[in-house]
């Protein structure tokens, strides 16, 4: 099997799980290496994943959010980033039926060694439980939308070069939450269409897919989501940057933000929306 066929593979088995789990996905397991409390859909999501690539046989050292860090071999030379199931609130919000329009799924990436920049991913993905599409990416070789039963769709980030008023641009609200009130980013992009899908299943997604116009994020969490959807990012032509426009393609995934402060991270299409979002906020 190829790469590509690996990790679809194991999305796909997950996403058939967790269609079975129903009521029992909510229950309450354990905190995971976070301080979060674990729901046994983010365990058994994230335990199929790892399982799958076991049977693989790809040499992988992993990195996960509920499973810590393990080696699938004795000598491992990949590198494997999982979140089982980002955007667990999300996940309960559907359930619940408080938001029928929730994203949320397990997020994979794939590096070319076991100490990667972020620029030196293979695979990078996602699964969106609540439709089943996976979006994709291989190195060189594009990104894409795929359901079993229409196959594979290539996909981009918009080609737009400036933000209008009315852009929608997805901003994680949980820097507001944390912020002294002259901090918060919401009231310095209000003329934007400003929201909040609270998962990175939403935000790359559909920045991959031009549906959005850019998405302010931070680092925190061991930036598992974001290491695993770099390469969905920039191989639909867009790219994560810092503050001050610089690709976190050329840094270390094992140093880069896993200081537990807050930085403004930009996903966009291209520099010049990067660089217009970061002037507003640090305005």
């Amino acid at each position: 099997m190829t790469l590509e066929e690996i990790a679809i593979n194991a999305f796909l088995e997950a996403y058939k799980h967790h269609q079975l789990l129903g009521k029992a996905g909510e229950k309450r397991k354990r905190k995971n290496r976070y301080g979060e409390v674990a729901l046994e859909a983010d365990i058994a999501s994230e335990e199929i994943i790892i399982n799958s690539l076991r049977n693989s046989g790809l040499p992988l050292k992993l990195v996960t959010e509920e499973h810590g860090e393990l080696d699938l071999s004795l000598n491992p030379i990949l590198l494997g980033v999982i979140d089982g199931l980002d955007g667990t609130n999300r996940y309960l919000a559907s359930r619940n039926g408080e938001d029928k329009n929730a994203k949320y799924g397990p997020i994979l990436g794939i590096f070319s060694n076991t100490n990667p920049k972020y620029k030196e991913y293979l695979f990078s993905g996602l699964i969106d439980f609540s439709t089943g599409r996976i979006f994709y990416a291989i190195k060189g070789e594009g990104s894409f939308v795929f359901l079993p039963e229409s196959g594979h769709k290539r996909i981009k980030c918009s080609n737009g070069q400036k933000l209008k008023k009315g852009s929608k641009i997805y901003l994680d609200r949980y820097f507001d939450e944390q912020s002294d009130p002259k901090d918060k980013l919401f009231g310095k992009l209000k003329k934007f269409n400003v929201q909040d899908a609270r998962s990175y299943v939403a935000y790359h997604s559909e920045l991959a897919s031009g549906e959005v116009s850019a998405v302010i994020t931070f680092t925190r969490k061991g930036n598992l989501e974001m290491a695993g959807t770099y390469g969905l990012v920039k191989e639909s032509g867009g790219d994560i940057f810092t503050i001050d426009q610089r690709s976190i393609g050329e840094e270390s995934f094992f140093n880069f933000g896993q200081d537990g402060i807050l930085r403004p991270i930009i996903s966009a299409p291209n520099k010049k929306i990067a660089r217009e979002i970061s002037n507003l906020i640090r305005s």
